[in-house]
């Protein structure tokens, strides 16, 4: 594992915002060195639905313990899934309904894509859903079994 100080010096000029997590490369000659190490910085802890879903440090892209953010876009993927099929739509009927797109969509529900708030909305609406709907849908999602 990379140490943060041996990370910063040879990260160059990584943006370090609280929430940021900023991708980069450790190598004797520098970042953009063949064979680089890649590391994962966590700037500043964060909180998502009231909880912290990660801790300052630095982590190898390699490191195969549970990353809480992708947990969090796995578990909103798979509320947003359990709301669409509870209003009996399938995902195109649904992108067509709020103007997204139906791969993306998939995406989304997949834990594959981030999702913006708006679009979060645009789904909402079109499934006569409000957000502590969504937030309880994620709370079952975080309780049940991951799939």
């Amino acid at each position: 594992m990379v140490s943060d100080e041996e990370a910063s010096p040879r990260a160059g000029s990584l943006a370090c915002a609280p929430g940021v997590i900023a991708l980069g490369a450790a190598a004797p000659g520098g970042p953009t060195r063949a064979g680089a190490n890649l590391y994962v910085r966590f700037c500043e802890p964060t909180t998502w639905l009231g909880r912290e879903v990660f801790t300052s440090g630095t982590r190898t892209m390699d490191d195969q313990s549970p990353d809480p953010i992708t947990e969090a876009r796995h578990a909103l993927g798979r509320a947003l899934r359990e709301l669409r099929r509870d209003a009996g739509l399938t995902q195109k009927e649904l992108g067509l309904k709020s103007s997204a797109n139906d791969t993306y969509i998939s995406q989304v529900e997949s834990g594959q894509r981030d999702i913006r708030w708006s679009t979060i909305t645009r789904l909402l609406m079109a499934l006569d859903l409000t957000v502590a709907d969504l937030a309880a849908a994620v709370e079952r999602q975080e309780r049940s079994p991951k799939r």
